[in-house]
């Protein structure tokens, strides 16, 4: 029997490797998705440059640069895959495992220049925002509750000056 402290995590179930053709179809897959990622992160940037808005160029730039490295990892990762996907061993596994965290970092990513143009998803959630805030409290207009005599009127103090 093995004791789990309540503030340890579960032990994790082993995760069973996926089959080479589900593999392959998989790399596949994420090739095509990358690619969609790239030409969608280029098309945010044509827009950011038409709004001429400099501060979101940039922020698109810097995650188009971190896109292509990314995609590169993922190329050289997937080809990996792929070479040894006739041979029996764990570098299957460990390439694939490679391709899928970059196929992961790219959509972030991508999601990281849509957020760059003002487009995130909690935007897209919020509506109309109404605010609760207390009335002035010293505000000319009104009558002082806790005063005795609306009529008495007590002049302000005088300010202190060297010229007076």
């Amino acid at each position: 029997m093995t004791l789990v402290w309540a503030d340890e995590p579960a032990p994790a179930k082993p995760k069973v490797a996926p089959s080479k053709e589900q593999m392959r179809i998989d790399a596949e897959a994420s090739r095509v998705n990358n690619d969609d990622a790239y030409r969608h992160v280029v098309a945010v940037k044509e827009k950011a440059a038409k709004q001429k808005d400099v501060i979101k160029l940039t922020c698109v730039n810097d995650r188009l640069v971190q896109l292509k490295a990314q995609m590169n990892i993922a190329d050289s990762a997937r080809a990996s895959l792929l070479a040894t996907l006739d041979k029996d061993g764990q570098e299957s596994t460990t390439a694939y495992a490679d391709v899928t965290a970059s196929g992961d970092e790219i959509r972030k990513l991508r999601e990281g220049a849509d957020a760059c143009m003002g487009e995130t998803e909690l935007s897209k959630q919020e509506s109309g925002v109404e605010v609760d805030r207390p009335e002035i409290p010293d505000d000319p207009n009104t009558i002082d509750p806790y005063e005795t005599d609306p009529m008495v009127s007590v002049d302000p103090p005088g300010y202190a000056s060297p010229y007076h």
